[in-house]
C-alpha cells in the first residue's frame, strides 16, 4: 500500500480523535463499540455487532 504521507498523517489525527472516547474512559477496562443497522424490529430485519479491539491498537482507514 502506497499512501502519501501527509494522508497517512491525516488519518492518524482522524483516529486520534475518533478514540476520545477510550482515552476518557481507559481506566474502566475494556471497552466494547457496538453498532446496529436496520429498520428496527418492527419495521424489518436489524443486524447488530459488537467489537473489542487490543489497547491502542491503530488500523489506517477504519470507518
Amino acid at each position: 500500500m502506497n499512501i502519501k504521507p501527509e494522508k497517512l498523517e491525516e488519518e492518524r489525527r482522524r483516529l486520534a480523535d475518533m478514540s476520545a472516547y477510550e482515552k476518557e474512559y481507559a481506566d474502566m477496562g475494556l471497552i466494547c463499540g457496538v453498532d446496529e443497522a436496520g429498520r428496527g424490529p418492527l419495521a424489518g430485519p436489524v443486524v447488530a455487532a459488537a467489537v473489542m479491539l487490543p489497547k491502542d491498537e491503530e488500523i489506517l482507514f477504519l470507518i
